[in-house]
């Protein structure tokens, strides 16, 4: 990468915009996305203020309603169970600014969860939800529940599962249309006063049909020995399901498709499943596992384990896996095939790159899950094939017509137009979505450099250090 002159005419024009206004630097990670705020409401309108009217309304509401909660500290008494149609939001659309908390994580003696739902077609956004004995959100796909979506919430320290999704083995009550994204989930206190205190996960789902799972952060959800189960684990007869630009961190398991024990009814644990752009740090075992799949596409994710020598980092398992695409990823590890897998029979890792190969330095901070590719990715960038399937990259910027491998694209900071080169090209960009905010027409997330959801000063200060440059 190097710099070149800027000329006097290019520089002015950038000189004039940053004397035009003036900030200061935002402290956020640029692989942290923000939640677009969701349009106002609709219907019928609630607004609560304290605990007693939050459990009454969620008791009493029926279909079309909205509950808007308004900011403050609401100590739950029960779970927490709307009817069908509801839709429970904060009212300022910041999620740090209501907090639902359950009687804790680690007391035996009020054992349940934040949300119990056992309805469809219910809505849980903008708030924070945490210390649940057993889940922060279960859905409970035994009462026949579909069509959830949960946006933009953070669940911190749940003992078993922050997102629980059950099932009675039944086709007939398949939990269907889940949305789950722009979610924070993260443990922060050790488990204790568990029978099993591995028995801790993420995302957790059973019989999940059209799930779609994204641009959601898993961090640090771990059992006392490492046993803790997957950031996201989708297992039991899933079919036709997303999961997508997700940042999982430190967790135990990272990102797990089935597991080697099978399902306990039918032969797969996945068909037809597409797992791409996400990133994802090993924590103390697998950074991802695929058993018993059935026609499952993993395409351009970024997976990074400190130690390039660990023997599975990714793990397949199970001889009746079939189909397996394990195209266009990076993994820093080793990949360890089981039960009777084999790859080029079961499976392929062809146009992957795997093992030792991919170094620390390329990689923007790989440690705390930027794994943004730096120039050092020489092997990586412009050698990915083309697929359909993918797009757009973690960031949700489009892929050109040579990708890279790996979840993200390689841009130098500021290049908007990708074309190697920041200059008066990636200005005017970046004049033409100047003050957009995330949700508004017309807003570019690659013009967001520091991910604040807002194209604002911020940015073009980031520009602007990074002006004149070019690759290679």
């Amino acid at each position: 990468m190097r710099k070149r002159e800027v000329p006097w005419y290019q520089a002015a024009t950038l000189l004039f915009l940053l004397m035009s206004t003036s900030a200061v630097w935002a402290d956020q990670s640029a692989v942290i996305k923000q939640a677009p705020p969701l349009p106002p409401p609709t219907g019928t309108v609630v607004s609560v203020s304290n605990t007693s009217q939050l459990e009454y309304q969620i008791a009493t509401a029926t279909a079309g309603t909205t509950i808007m909660v308004n900011p403050g500290t609401y100590y739950t008494t029960k779970n927490l169970a709307p009817n069908a149609g509801v839709t429970i939001r904060g009212a300022t659309g910041n999620r740090d600014d209501v907090v639902l908390v359950g009687a804790g994580m680690n007391n035996a003696d009020a054992q349940r969860h934040v949300f119990w739902l056992r309805y469809s077609d219910i809505t849980i956004a903008d708030l924070t939800i945490r210390d649940a004995f057993f889940h922060g959100i279960q859905i409970a796909a035994e009462y026949l529940t579909d069509r959830i979506h949960l946006y933009n919430l953070k669940i911190l320290d749940c003992g078993e599962r922050f997102i629980k999704g059950s099932t009675n083995n039944n086709v007939a009550y398949t939990p269907d249309d889940v949305v789950i994204e722009y979610c924070w989930l993260e443990q922060i206190t050790p488990l204790a006063n568990h029978s099993d205190l591995n028995y801790i996960g993420g995302i957790d789902a059973m019989w999940c049909n059209r799930w779609i799972v994204r641009d959601n952060v898993m961090k640090n959800i771990r059992g006392a020995t490492g046993g803790g189960r997957g950031g996201i684990f989708l297992w039991n007869n899933c079919q036709n399901t997303t999961v997508e630009r997700n940042l999982v961190i430190g967790c135990d398991r990272g990102i797990a498709i089935g597991n080697p024990s099978g399902p306990g009814v039918g032969i797969y644990h996945m068909t037809n499943g597409l797992v791409r752009n996400n990133f994802i740090v090993r924590g103390a075992g697998i950074a991802m596992e695929l058993c018993y799949t059935n026609n499952l596409k993993v395409y351009n994710n970024t997976i990074y384990s400190s130690d390039a020598s660990y023997f599975r980092t990714l793990h397949v398992s199970s001889s009746v896996t079939t189909g397996l695409e394990f195209y266009s990823n990076i993994l820093r590890g080793l990949a360890f095939w089981s039960g009777g897998a084999v790859e080029n029979t079961h499976g392929t890792t062809t146009g992957s790159i795997i093992g030792s190969t991919p170094l620390a330095s390329w990689f923007v901070e790989p440690l705390v899950g930027d794994l943004r590719l730096t120039s050092a990715a020489t092997a990586a960038i412009n050698t990915a094939s083309v697929f359909p399937e993918v797009t757009n990259d973690y960031l949700a910027g489009p892929r050109p017509s040579q990708p890279d491998k790996g979840a993200s694209e390689f841009r130098l900071t500021g290049d908007f137009n990708q074309d190697l080169s920041v200059d008066v090209v990636d200005l005017l960009t970046l004049a033409a979505t100047w003050t957009l905010t995330s949700g508004d027409p017309g807003f570019d997330p690659t013009c967001d450099l520091n991910s604040d959801g807002s194209i604002d000063v911020v940015d073009l200060l980031i520009l602007a250090d990074n002006w004149g440059t070019s690759y290679p």
